[in-house]
């Protein structure tokens, strides 16, 4: 019995579960210092009682809070049941149960309904007015239709825009001089024969 189940490799085994050992959701603080204590004991047999204890405590400490930690010093806590049941009492107290997701608190929730209640119908009255408001805005200006949007700027024509209206006349950097209004040429042309 003792070499199968008193080897060095199954110590070494329930220390590694001892070190890697968290607090699980939900569970309290008494089922996790029963299982940090039982480790102890397995990863540590050749150690008594009382050190056995407080490597236990001091894998606890790795485990708690900080403050947690600080309540059990200051209670003097010598053995990891004794930590256990400060912890349990303080989260009690506290309301420390933020890792116990398995307890649900009663709510009364009458008062709750009614003023949820009358937040909907105040959110529903102003909708209503939002939308009076923004049909009353859109009959007033008539949405332009695509064709009235899109006209030649030219000729105000709906078939084509001003790049390809006809009544332009295409004309490039050398044609410029040719195009030029009568007025605005012999007006160049008068000062530079002067």
């Amino acid at each position: 019995m003792k070499q199968r189940f008193g080897s060095s490799v199954h110590e070494s085994k329930y220390l590694g579960m001892l070190e890697n050992r968290q607090r699980r959701p939900g569970e309290s603080i008494i089922s996790l210092c029963d299982d940090i204590r039982q480790l102890t004991k397995k990863a540590y047999r050749q150690l008594n009682t009382q050190s056995q204890d407080i490597v236990a405590l001091n894998q606890l400490y790795k485990i708690i809070s900080p403050e947690m930690k600080c309540r059990c010093i200051d209670n003097n806590c010598s053995s990891i049941h004794e930590a256990a049941a400060v912890i349990d009492k303080y989260e009690s107290i506290l309301g420390y149960d933020q890792q116990r997701s398995s307890r649900v608190r009663a709510v009364d929730t009458n008062g709750i309904d009614r003023k949820l209640s009358g937040l909907i119908k105040g959110l529903d009255f102003r909708l209503e007015r939002l939308e009076s408001v923004s049909l009353a805005r859109s009959t007033q200006q008539s949405p332009k239709t695509k064709s009235e949007s899109r006209k030649c700027f030219k000729c105000r024509s709906e078939e084509h825009l001003f790049r390809d209206c006809p009544q332009r006349e295409r004309q490039s950097f050398g044609e410029v001089s040719r195009n030029v209004p009568a007025h605005l040429s012999q007006g160049n042309g008068s000062r530079s024969t002067q």
